[in-house]
């Protein structure tokens, strides 16, 4: 079985140095009630984040695959039960396409997830469509991947990733990440369509 270490990122130790996103620590009224900081809303995202890969990991022995994504949201995480996902967000795409439910499945979702052994990562743990430059927002993506939430991907650097990305945004092209060979499929953020089958072609019928 996969071990990791505690915690998979360490907050205290978080690497910002030239992200064109890092001013966005500074802003306050973050997660689905507005009422947090920055540090306090990505500690309750990571939290939830890295009780799911331990689920995972305890189903399957490791992680099977990724889904690689922008950003943490302001006011809305995919593993938070708290936070509404209304029509053409990421949460509602994923359960019309993932278990033909039109609307917030929810917890019928992240069950789905771990189940198949899938964790969803976010590049960035700044918001970064508060970003108004698509070159900024590819930079600070990849910074942040590469510095921080890329720990994540090495619980299993054997595991293939499909990255989910708005149009025109994801990597850096002249900076991309290392892990950018092990994306076997890249999807619009809009359009998820299909995403079911190439799951099943990757991990079978689990």
């Amino acid at each position: 079985m996969t071990l990791i270490s505690q915690p998979i990122i360490d907050l205290k130790k978080i690497r910002c140095d030239n992200c064109p996103a890092r001013h966005l620590k500074r802003k306050t009224c973050y997660g689905p009630q507005e009422n947090l900081n920055w540090l306090d809303w990505v500690k309750y995202c990571e939290n939830l984040r890295e009780k799911e890969a331990k689920r995972i990991i305890k189903n399957h022995g490791t992680i099977r695959l990724y889904i690689l994504t922008e950003s943490i949201p302001c006011h809305r995480f995919i593993y938070d039960l708290n936070s509404s996902y209304p029509n053409c967000t990421l949460r509602y795409h994923l359960c019309e396409e993932l278990l033909n439910i039109r609307g917030d499945c929810k917890r019928q979702l992240i069950d789905y997830l771990k189940q198949k052994g899938i964790l969803i990562v976010d590049c960035a743990l700044c918001p970064l469509h508060k970003l108004q430059k698509k070159s900024e927002r590819r930079l600070a993506a990849t910074i942040c991947l590469n510095n921080n939430t890329g720990a994540y991907l090495n619980i299993n650097p054997n595991a293939p990733i499909i990255a989910i990305f708005p149009r025109n945004c994801g990597f850096l092209k002249t900076r991309k990440p290392h892990i950018a060979k092990r994306i076997v499929k890249q999807f619009g953020f809009k359009n998820v369509r299909n995403l079911k089958d190439v799951i099943k072609r990757i991990l079978g019928d689990c």
